[in-house]
């Protein structure tokens, strides 16, 4: 089957790491969304506006889908990996953003919580029914494509603590 790419929607995902690098952010959706109110997942949205580079705009996107929904400012960051849903005609991109100290975030109104968790607790929790995680993130989760990028981040982090 030959899918038209150019029609899909594309979303990024941003994937917050704690000051150890085992845990990421999840959010979940409040009572005030119109849709999947209860879902746990990264923040994140829609891409509006398409200027300039993919790469450029979907970081641009990731940044403010952070700061929104979080509060967070984070200026260590990596490109993740792509994930093109052919069923939902969707792309999602995701962006890594690394804290040196850890700090929590203060939600918008789209979210009501929020863990820290590792990638396995959220399989392990997922497969046992306890929590409800976007498909996306079970995605990257289950083919080990959570962490592109990190250990070029831990150099880069590495080089400029030395200097």
């Amino acid at each position: 089957m030959k899918y038209d790419i150019d029609e899909y929607r594309e979303a990024v995902g941003c994937i917050v790491w704690d000051e150890d690098w085992d845990r990421i952010l999840l959010v979940r959706r409040s009572p005030k969304e119109t849709s999947c109110i209860g879902l746990w997942e990264v923040p994140g949205g829609k891409v509006e506006d398409y200027e300039g580079e993919p790469d450029d705009y979907r970081k641009d996107t990731a940044d403010t889908e952070l700061s929104e929904e979080t509060g967070m400012v984070l200026p260590d960051w990596d490109y993740g990996d792509v994930h093109v849903d052919h069923d939902m005609m969707k792309i999602y991109s995701t962006i890594h953003y690394y804290q040196e100290k850890n700090q929590n975030p203060v939600l918008s109104e789209e979210h009501d919580a929020y863990v820290w968790i590792t990638p396995e607790e959220i399989m392990n929790q997922h497969d046992n029914g306890q929590l409800w995680v976007s498909h996306h993130l079970l995605h990257f989760i289950s083919k080990d494509s959570l962490q592109p990028g990190w250990g070029q981040m831990q150099l880069r982090l590495q080089d400029r603590t030395r200097n």
